[in-house]
């Protein structure tokens, strides 16, 4: 935990950050943080700064707040994103909310299992718990927005347009142009599952604005695809 991140309703009438969750086991037996002892703080999608710590108790830990300035500027980057195995979309995310990923979008496609989507991994309580954890990593206090389209169909006829910014890249390992290399945001990032998109989902995804690029003829999981690609792609 690289920062500590919380909410208003985190904080008593005096202002003081109070914890007795997990946060406060991770601050008194992992870190072991006592009375006086500073400490980097964020409120999310908020400033960040410091807090000391003002009180210890068995069951609490109290902190002052001050927050001086502002979290990292995001990437302008919006990733489309098969839903992989579930619990490799965790690993994905935080990887995501690390990098400056602005917004998500999971999505189907034939070869994603149907029993994926029935994982409770995907509730909104995991999917923020997966984000945190990035941005813990990477002092940043900005959430992506992330959501999710079950069907594919009604998702790239209906919703896919509006949803893209800048140059759109389809990750397609038979695409003829190479992904380029430090471009300029913003920009939209496909990524399909381990098996590839369809003949017929690529050429729906092109249809409507995706330019295919290719890392070469290797598939590669979809984690290592991802960091690899958005290292490539962010300048």
């Amino acid at each position: 935990m690289n920062i500590l991140l919380f909410t208003e309703q985190d904080l008593n009438e005096q202002g003081h950050l109070i914890l007795k969750d997990e946060r406060f086991e991770h601050l008194t037996k992992v870190q072991d943080f006592q009375v006086g002892d500073e400490i980097h703080i964020g409120k999310i999608n908020g400033r960040v700064g410091s807090g000391s710590v003002l009180e210890r108790t068995k069951q609490m830990i109290s902190l002052s707040v001050s927050l001086t300035h502002e979290p990292p500027d995001k990437a302008g980057v919006h990733v489309f994103l098969a839903l992989p195995r579930p619990k490799m979309l965790k690993r994905i995310l935080m990887d995501l909310a690390m990098v400056g990923v602005n917004r998500i979008h999971i999505i189907n496609s034939y070869h994603v299992q149907k029993s994926y989507w029935q994982s409770p991994l995907l509730k909104p309580e995991q999917l923020r718990q997966y984000l945190m954890k990035g941005l813990e990593q990477s002092c940043d206090t900005l959430l992506p927005e992330i959501t999710l389209h079950k069907r594919f169909r009604p998702f790239v006829e209906d919703h896919f347009s509006g949803l893209q910014c800048g140059t759109t890249y389809l990750a397609d390992p038979r695409a003829k142009d190479t992904c380029p290399h430090a471009v300029d945001a913003p920009f939209s990032l496909i990524i399909g599952p381990e098996n590839g998109f369809t003949h017929y989902e690529i050429q729906r995804l092109r249809e409507f604005g995706a330019r295919g690029v290719t890392l070469g003829p290797r598939h590669l999981r979809a984690e290592t695809a991802a960091n690899f690609l958005l290292g490539r792609l962010i300048k």
